[in-house]
């Protein structure tokens, strides 16, 4: 897939989470929007890698040829859970949550800043979890049909 078709994809499926579940909500920053301030291949085989910013969150998204990733990424010193989402107008993808507190956020510029700066260490967590010897080269378990602990995130 063409990362322009995919990144217009993911603006679209997140601006209708933000429409139906987020608009007013008290968590939601009205001054932040959805956007991709990043996308990449990652490691040998075709896995993109976006980094999305919401008015709720910030999160990695991983969309790898197979369904065998790991459970949990290693970033910067911390390990984080990767959930396993299904969301309408997508394929089936890994979202990791970075630890960026939205609320506190001023501007996209802002956003866009934080954002950029957890691109490194998002691409060297993965590109480490690919490059273990687990899954021909993948680390850990392929994750569940769900997330580690609750099924799979519909939104």
């Amino acid at each position: 897939m063409r990362t322009d078709v995919l990144v217009a994809q993911v603006r679209a499926a997140f601006e209708r989470v933000h429409r139906a579940v987020f608009l007013g909500d008290p968590v939601a920053n009205a001054r932040l929007s959805v956007d991709v301030v990043d996308v990449d291949v990652v490691h040998d085989a075709p896995t993109l890698v976006l980094v999305l910013v919401t008015p709720w969150t910030v999160n990695g998204l991983i969309f790898t040829p197979d369904d065998a990733f790991p459970e949990a990424l290693e970033i910067a010193g911390r390990r984080r859970p990767v959930f396993r989402v299904e969301l309408t107008g997508l394929a089936t993808f890994r979202s990791v949550n970075l630890p960026v507190d939205t609320a506190a956020l001023r501007s996209m510029a802002q956003a866009r800043t934080l954002a950029r700066s957890w691109v490194p260490p998002l691409h060297q967590a993965i590109r480490t979890a690919l490059a273990a010897p687990a899954l021909g080269g993948r680390s850990g378990p392929p994750s569940p049909a769900g997330t580690p602990d609750e099924g799979p995130a519909r939104c």
